[in-house]
């Protein structure tokens, strides 16, 4: 089975255009407008924002498999 694995957790502001990113597990960053936030740095992804300016991801995965079936079998 296949696993992602978070190398960098990140967004980008649509308000301010500031990239933030969680560094570690309840690193919760915030953009300098407070309209967007990320948290749970390479442990899980949690993006928080405001509807009306949105964001955009960033994250980044290392993609690892670690199955002994063809590599399109292999769930994410």
């Amino acid at each position: 089975m296949c696993k992602k694995h978070i190398k960098h957790n990140k967004a980008r502001c649509n308000g301010c255009l500031e990239i933030i990113e969680s560094l570690h597990r309840h690193h919760l960053k915030s953009c300098r407008c407070g309209d967007t936030f990320v948290d749970g740095g390479t442990a899980y992804v949690r993006i928080g924002f405001k509807d009306e300016v949105g964001f955009e991801r960033l994250t980044e995965y290392d993609e690892e498999c670690d199955c002994d079936v063809r590599e399109q079998d292999c769930a994410a």
